[in-house]
């Protein structure tokens, strides 16, 4: 989830498939060790036991990924709507 966070709020009117999904490697590289981390925290069980977490089920996970992608899928979708109405000729997405 972090990932797809700082992916979308990198820029309010360039989508990130313009900026380029690994254009920024210190952003890459600290979502990397932040999501590591989590999961130590989650699965590994010196941590697991001590942070008191709970791992996640099956059916959790579709539940996270809709969530995480339908509001990826909302703030693109804005971008693109926002450079499309700004467009001189109206109908064409240029950026």
């Amino acid at each position: 989830m972090a990932y797809e966070e700082a992916l979308k709020y990198r820029s309010e009117d360039r989508s990130v498939f313009e900026l380029g999904l690994f254009s920024n490697r210190y952003g890459l590289a600290a979502t990397v060790i932040v999501m590591f981390s989590l999961f130590l925290a989650v699965y590994a069980p010196p941590p697991h036991s001590t942070l008191k977490t709970v791992s996640l089920t099956a059916l959790d996970w579709p539940c996270h990924r809709s969530r995480v992608y339908g509001a990826s899928v909302t703030v693109e979708g804005f971008k693109y709507v926002t450079a499309y109405a700004a467009s001189p000729a109206g109908r064409h997405y240029t950026r």
